[in-house]
């Protein structure tokens, strides 16, 4: 949710050439950018923060003479999310991987523990391929998929912390096959919209 808002401020922000809607609305803008941009960061979601400039990039990506910024854009989303895991060194992914590769041994840690949950929701998608287990019977069924506890002491989590996994664990293909749909409609129609109509709105 602060990703989204800090894109929407960031949308009208560049909304209009400078000075084209009035430098109190510029003044806001940035200063709502600004505040949002700290809390993501204070909130170490890195997720949230690759998002955010992904989706930074992509706004400087349909605007004229953006596309060297989105790939600076790019740059500093990545040089961030490692930033990240170089401070938190017990959330780590990337380095992790790496330190395991040359150890020699398996990853360890809680952001490892979504790959077993991947693994499990890909079962249980192969099982009930056309439907799924059912809406929300992915956090009843997991014990059956995974025996053991995870990092946390639970036996089962909610999600497969992974959203298009998690509807095909679910909801089958038929029901990705909807979100796919639905994703790329508006994908598509903000596209056609952003070279039709371009503002902030």
């Amino acid at each position: 949710q602060m990703g989204l808002l800090a894109l929407g401020a960031m949308a009208a922000l560049w909304a209009a050439p400078p000075g084209g809607e009035g430098p109190r609305a510029r003044r806001a803008a940035l200063g709502l950018c600004a505040l949002l941009g700290a809390a993501l960061l204070f909130s170490g979601t890195r997720g949230a923060m690759v998002g955010a400039a992904v989706g930074a990039a992509a706004i400087a990506f349909v605007r004229q003479g953006g596309r060297r910024f989105a790939a600076g854009l790019l740059g500093a989303g990545a040089a961030l999310y490692l930033g990240m895991e170089y401070l938190r060194e017990d959330r780590a992914v990337v380095f992790e991987a790496v330190r395991a590769l040359l150890q020699g041994r398996p990853p360890e840690g809680l952001g490892f523990a979504r790959l077993t949950l991947w693994d499990v929701a890909l079962r249980m998608g192969a099982d009930h391929p056309w439907t799924g287990v059912g809406v929300n019977n992915y956090r009843a069924l997991l014990p059956n998929y995974h025996q053991g506890l995870f990092e946390d002491a639970s036996v089962s989590w909610g999600t497969a912390h992974n959203l298009y996994l998690h509807h095909f664990a679910d909801r089958g293909l038929l029901g990705l096959g909807a979100l796919g749909l639905l994703l790329w409609t508006m994908l598509r129609r903000a596209y056609e919209r952003v070279r039709t109509a371009p503002g902030f709105w």
